[in-house]
């Protein structure tokens, strides 16, 4: 009797044991639930922080273009202001082959200017020939702005928490219809546009002075 006794005892201290260590199991699993959900929570915040900054900048590209209002009715369709650029010259052939080349060799464009006009001495207006020469800057103009911060969320280390958002990305669920647009393939359009793949642009991206020489170099054809 004291042997069976014996061994219940040690057979209901094993349980018991078993029990303490499934709670402790438990409570760690809930521990790193918690944990996991309080990670998302941050990620979808920041995700929320970007599309608000994706709206400030489509609201700062309206106001360039109530800017433009200012010009002649009839001649502001083509305007388009240049700021930024020191002008040293009131001469207008000479501001106008000074704005052909700055617009040509630095936003990778060839356009034809029919008038160009000294606001001060670091904004100018330039007349356009055509409206589609506007449209192509203004795109390359944009497209550039993204390969920057392409090139600067390239370079960031793994610890920065944009670089996690990037890499990560949010999974939701599909809604029907035509799959959403996502920035990163915005991204491959336009290197693809300028003859470049993602994994080559990756890897000059990484360089910060390669990828600005690149940028300088590069236009959509």
């Amino acid at each position: 009797m004291l042997q069976e006794s014996k061994k219940k005892a040690k057979q209901t201290e094993e349980r018991k044991m078993m029990m303490i260590d499934m709670m402790k199991e438990i409570k760690e699993l809930t521990q790193e639930n918690n944990e996991y959900k309080q990670h998302m929570e941050e990620i979808i915040k920041e995700n929320e922080t970007l599309k608000k900054e994706m709206v400030t900048m489509k609201e700062k590209m309206k106001k360039i273009e109530l800017t433009l209002d200012m010009c002649e009715k009839d001649k502001k369709k083509n305007n388009i202001i240049i700021k930024g650029l020191p002008i040293d010259t009131t001469d207008g052939n000479m501001l106008k082959s000074t704005m052909i080349n700055f617009v040509n060799n630095e936003m990778g464009v060839k356009v034809e200017i029919r008038q160009a006009r000294k606001i001060n001495d670091r904004t100018c207006v330039i007349q356009l020939d055509t409206f589609e020469q506007k449209l192509s800057v203004l795109k390359n103009k944009i497209e550039k702005r993204q390969l920057e911060w392409f090139g600067h969320m390239t370079r960031m280390t793994t610890e920065r928490q944009v670089k996690q958002i990037w890499e990560t990305g949010i999974v939701k669920k599909r809604k029907r219809g035509r799959p959403t647009r996502t920035w990163n393939d915005g991204i491959i359009q336009i290197l693809n546009k300028r003859r470049m793949n993602w994994q080559e642009a990756t890897r000059i991206a990484q360089d910060r002075k390669g990828w600005k020489e690149w940028l300088k170099d590069t236009s959509t054809p």
